[in-house]
């Protein structure tokens, strides 16, 4: 709390009606004057203390003492409950000192919004500083106009006469400090009891004493973010001289009380919201997706004439004849991928060359034309043989556009042809995890109209279990770098398209905005695909040009650690092996990924919540560090900001992270903060919006034994099943460079 402006009052009374609001405010005695609201809405109690009971509720306050304060001292035996219901903080002289109480929810109950509301009765004697004010660890950050917290001064009052000062204070309280505030006078305000209030919206602060209006206005910026409720009493000048004070004097205080608006206001567009969010909140994923998704991190084998043509797009014209790798080997594909930590192989099975990795009897330009084992060769089966003699998922590549086959272009016998080899390769090989249909076509290409429908359906029918990649299960992420989106959600809406949404190139597909009306709401996730190479097909000028462990992690983090699947692309040379670089590379990223995620030093750590969906066990602060993805913690429907706090016994070192939504619930975290408390106060270390199956975030060395995670805004309620706190050595020390 800040000194009150030193200037003349803004408003030296506010007429006549508070005088009188007064007097009508010692009549109704526990009559808040709750601001009026728009028809359909009420006040809902959020949070109060009545003060009955004989001791202050400590899992309500937080008992401020023994350090100094202005010109007095904070100590813990001036605060107390006095038995009729009210709580006293006590002004008294210690020997040569004075000695006075204060009290804070800070840790037991911070809150953005509402209406806030006390009733207290003021110190009769000279030289004291009550107030009752809202504060949180946020307010000394500069740069957001108050919007990421702002010290809110509801009332202070350190004058003897009838005098009431309302201020905000933000951006700290050195060089950058910004304030505004008004005074004004109230008949009678020194005598009984008398309420004061803020109703705190998104938009504007709107200050009330009795229930009237004093002061309306958005302080430079309104704050976003929760904060906790503040009384305290202090000696400083601004109340006179405390040694010609009669003590011990008191602040007395009857309630404090934060109200939530609830009910529904009776508008068309309130009501389509709040029915949209519902509905995205849950959209779920199928079996096959979420199994999907619980892959993470898959390899892409790209594969043909290409590598032997030094070309990244063939044009069907190569003769097989030149597709001769002299040591292929796809045990060394696969065991290079499993080693890296990859759960599945997708091969290009056909690509837009059109030459076929596997002898299709639909086609002449495949291996069993070319000098490959004799024409005996069949690369998919040889693949999916060492997968499933690996424990690997098997996925296939089947390139619509066909720059070799005649029928290209005649619609209806192309996509005959087409459906027979996709059912040459979902009958021949086993299981199949996904299917990937690319979306490529050169401006040269002949017109065609591909019968999507027909091939999805076939896919269905042959390989239930499978998700299809630029289908109705799998959307490709928008770029070929390897990045997701910050914010990337798993619920859109795929109106207006056959299987999802028509751009995915889009920087924002699922937010409230972006799913517009809802008409039909989808899962579609998204896959991230990127080569390890500047190339999709190996190059032997591109050997020097493999991605840095420093990249392939950052990566990673933006992918996987973005609530999406690594798909990273591999490609043999003209032996048919993964070139040594690529494979030493994989390895230096394995070891690095397994030194990060090495210890969770969350995993034995106590976890308490702010809210739990009814109290129950099963939705406990726990299920989040118990490692079962399936278990998780959520609060009731509609609360949609908590907090979760992390008790780690000991102090730790981490500057990793990792959150985890149970998506198998859907997709629903909006917003959240993580903070470490540091010496008693809770500092912000890292932040982001969207959660999802995944999110990674990296950060500066923190050092602490309690973290918190603050859940700022949710699609109905948040759900989290996974808590992770890691620490990352340096690369150079990882590897021993």
């Amino acid at each position: 709390m800040n000194h009150p402006p030193r200037r003349p009052d803004r408003i030296a009374s506010v007429s006549l009606f508070l005088a009188v609001m007064a007097l009508v405010g010692s009549v109704q005695a526990h009559d808040e004057f709750l601001p009026p609201l728009p028809e359909g809405q009420r006040w809902q109690l959020a949070w109060s203390d009545e003060f009955d009971g004989t001791e202050v509720d400590q899992s309500k306050w937080d008992v401020m003492g023994d350090w100094k304060r202005r010109d007095g001292f904070w100590v813990k035996e001036d605060s107390y409950v006095d038995g009729q219901g009210h709580l006293v903080l006590r002004t008294k002289k210690d020997g040569d000192w004075y000695t006075c109480g204060a009290v804070r929810t800070r840790g037991k109950f911070e809150h953005r919004y509402g209406y806030w509301v006390c009733r207290c009765k003021f110190p009769t004697q000279p030289g004291h500083w009550p107030a009752f004010w809202l504060h949180g660890d946020t307010v000394g950050r500069v740069g957001d106009a108050g919007r990421d917290g702002t010290e809110i001064d509801i009332m202070e009052k350190p004058w003897r006469e009838d005098r009431t000062t309302q201020n905000l204070h933000w951006d700290g309280y050195g060089q950058d400090h910004r304030h505004v505030g008004t005074t004004f006078t109230v008949p009678g305000m020194s005598e009984g009891f008398h309420t004061f209030g803020l109703y705190w919206t998104p938009e504007e602060y709107v200050f009330n004493v009795n229930g009237q209006e004093t002061w309306r206005t958005r302080g430079g910026g309104v704050s976003q973010v929760p904060q906790y409720a503040k009384l305290t009493e202090e000696i400083g000048t601004w109340g006179g001289d405390i040694a010609q004070a009669n003590l011990p004097d008191h602040f007395v205080v009857d309630y404090v009380r934060v109200y939530d608006v609830a009910g529904e206001p009776r508008t068309v567009e309130h009501f389509r919201r709040k029915a949209l969010i519902a509905q995205a909140a849950n959209v779920r994923p199928s079996p096959q997706q979420l199994a999907w998704q619980q892959l993470e991190f898959i390899g892409f084998i790209h594969y043909t004439v290409n590598a032997f043509t030094d070309r990244e797009w063939g044009d069907g014209t190569e003769n097989p004849a030149i597709f001769n790798p002299s040591e292929l080997d796809v045990r060394q594909w696969v065991r290079t991928c499993k080693d890296a930590g990859m759960k599945m192989v997708i091969l290009t099975a056909k690509h837009h060359d059109g030459f076929c990795l596997w002898p299709s009897k639909y086609t002449e330009h495949s291996v069993k034309n070319s000098p490959y084992k004799n024409g005996k060769g069949d690369i998919v089966g040889e693949l999916a043989a060492a997968c499933r003699e690996a424990g690997l998922k098997l996925g296939l590549y089947l390139s619509p556009w066909d720059r070799h086959e005649p029928t290209y272009g005649d619609s209806d016998r192309y996509n005959a042809f087409y459906k027979n080899q996709l059912r040459e390769l979902l009958t021949n090989y086993g299981e199949v995890a996904e299917v990937w249909c690319d979306g490529a076509k050169g401006p040269d290409a002949k017109d065609m109209e591909y019968d999507w429908a027909g091939y999805f359906g076939l896919v269905r029918q042959l390989q239930p279990g499978a998700v299809i990649f630029n289908g109705p299960d799998i959307r490709w992420v928008g770029n070929e770098r390897g990045y997701a989106r910050e914010s990337e959600w798993s619920v859109m809406n795929g109106s207006g398209a056959l299987f999802g949404p028509v751009n995915c190139t889009a920087k924002d597909l699922g937010s409230l905005e972006a799913l517009g009306e809802g008409d039909r709401l989808i899962w579609y996730p998204a896959e991230t695909d990127v080569s390890i190479r500047p190339g999709w097909f190996y190059h032997a000028h591109e050997d020097d040009k493999v991605k840095s462990v420093e990249q392939l992690l950052d990566i990673y983090f933006s992918s996987v650690g973005y609530n999406s699947v690594l798909l990273l692309n591999l490609p043999p040379d003209r032996r048919g092996l993964i070139h040594e670089n690529d494979v030493r590379r994989l390895r230096e990223l394995r070891k690095v990924l397994d030194a990060i995620f090495d210890e969770n030093f969350a995993a034995q750590a106590s976890a308490k919540a702010s809210h739990v969906k009814g109290g129950n066990p099963a939705f406990g602060a726990d299920k989040i560090t118990d490692g079962n993805k399936d278990t998780y913690w959520t609060t009731d429907d509609w609360t949609t900001a908590a907090a979760i706090e992390l008790d780690l016994d000991r102090e730790k070192t981490f500057n990793v992270a990792e959150l985890g939504e149970c998506i198998a619930m859907g997709q629903r975290i909006e917003e959240f903060v993580l903070e470490a408390l540091d010496g008693g106060h809770w500092k912000e270390f890292a932040r982001g919006t969207t959660v999802g199956y995944k999110r990674l975030l990296r950060f500066d060395d923190v050092t602490a034994s309690r973290v918190r995670l603050r859940i700022l805004d949710s699609r109905v309620c948040p759900t989290l099943s996974s808590f992770g706190l890691y620490y990352a050595p340096p690369i150079e020390k990882v590897l021993g460079r």
